[in-house]
């Protein structure tokens, strides 16, 4: 490529007229997204990032998706710029493909479709170009190619995120001396997961690997499919509370993510394995977890067992509660909203668990949980959800008791 356009360079020179084909705007685009493939939703291998701490992956599906927000796909919310442009191949650009090429991923096989799609589109692309006095088309080209790289300069610059995200996430964090990194989403199918935790923890019960790999499937896939993380962190371990210890050699730095909910910290690991011996040191050292959920029967009660995981998950890693905040959490509900907050009104403790259930509230306390149940719609009619209620905790426990008994059978 770099001799192609040395040649061009020359040849206009001395006005050597030569029929040197140019490249077209669809051709440009093609050869950015070209080093990444395949693109698809799922992925079940890790990608060594480049000079600029991006992957080819990560690349080429920023430039697709930058093309297709063009092109007037919605892709979502999230991103750098709240356009769904966020290098996650997920449901949204899954759609807008299948809509260009008739397929759920593009690969080596359709690219040569897609640029077809592209050039139909071309027209529609420059016009996105700020300076409409401009007639030269390739001075187009060139100014629209040159804004999808100073745009993959302002993710990285930016950690994927926002940058008032992006700063809020530096206040919240803990670990204020470990490097904000940008996040990489990776997946693996169960079984996959599971020989993960095999290698790593080769010696381990079947109890303790089963408590691992179902609170990874709970956490990072609501226990649907494949288990997906960002960054090797599959159990949503924040780096914005604290009780962690020392995390200066143990991850290799952290990132910023924003939902319907709130904007958190998650840690960052190498590899599968790092993550999976950090959740055994915690259930195991600091937590007693194998110990409190089996006992000492020589018997296995797998349903038993199970249900103790499911509260043990809720109570000592998704939250942490006392026994009498646990039993609150799980029959009156909780909402974030109040968590912290010096003006907690009088049915919740300071932690935004309600002490007694909605149909206690007085008149007043309705009106101030109503109030708050969700947040205010933002401009594309979107409420993120403050109150959890006592039903969707039962049935996010039961959920977990379900998945361990699914995960102790991946270790037989």
């Amino acid at each position: 490529m770099l001799l192609r356009n040395q040649i061009r360079k020359i040849l206009r020179e001395y006005s050597i007229n030569e029929n040197i084909e140019e490249l077209g705007l669809s051709d440009k685009i093609i050869e950015r997204i070209t080093p990444g493939l395949p693109l698809r939703k799922f992925t079940n291998t890790s990608e060594e990032s480049g000079d600029d701490n991006i992957s080819p992956k990560t690349r080429a599906t920023l430039v697709l998706q930058r093309v297709l927000n063009d092109l007037g796909f919605k892709l979502g919310t999230s991103g750098i710029n709240n356009d769904g442009v966020d290098g996650d191949f997920g449901s949204k650009t899954e759609s807008a493909v299948r809509d260009a090429v008739n397929s759920n991923e593009l690969n080596n096989t359709n690219i040569n479709k897609f640029g077809n799609y592209l050039k139909e589109k071309e027209s529609i692309l420059l016009g996105t170009v700020g300076n409409t006095n401009q007639s030269n088309k390739d001075i187009k080209i060139e100014e629209y190619i040159g804004g999808l790289d100073r745009f993959i300069e302002q993710y990285v610059e930016q950690k994927g995120v926002k940058k008032e995200t992006l700063n809020l996430c530096k206040e919240k964090t803990k670990y204020p001396d470990i490097e904000f990194v940008k996040p990489t989403k990776e997946c693996h199918t169960r079984e996959v997961m599971a020989d993960y935790i095999n290698k790593a923890l080769p010696e381990e019960s079947k109890i303790l690997k089963a408590s691992i790999l179902s609170v990874m499937m709970k956490e990072q896939n609501k226990g649907q499919g494949n288990i997906c993380g960002k960054n090797n962190n599959f159990a949503g371990i924040q780096t914005d509370i604290s009780g962690w210890g020392d995390l200066t050699n143990v991850i290799n730095g952290q990132f910023c993510a924003e939902d319907k909910e709130r904007v958190r910290v998650f840690a960052s690991f190498e590899n599968p394995e790092d993550c999976i011996r950090f959740i055994r040191d915690e259930f195991e050292n600091t937590k007693n977890w194998s110990e409190t959920i089996s006992g000492d029967n020589e018997n296995i009660d797998l349903g038993n067992i199970a249900k103790k995981h499911a509260q043990k998950w809720q109570s000592d890693w998704n939250l942490s509660l006392s026994d009498e905040e646990f039993q609150n959490y799980v029959n009156n509900g909780y909402n974030y909203k109040f968590a912290g907050s010096n003006n907690a009104p009088s049915f919740t403790d300071e932690r935004g668990i309600y002490t007694k259930s909605v149909d206690e509230l007085t008149k007043d306390e309705l009106d101030l949980h109503n109030k708050y149940k969700y947040s205010e719609p933002d401009q594309n009619g979107n409420k993120k959800i403050y109150y959890r209620e006592p039903s969707k905790i039962q049935n996010s426990l039961s959920d977990v008791e379900n998945l361990f008994i699914k995960s102790y059978n991946y270790f037989n």
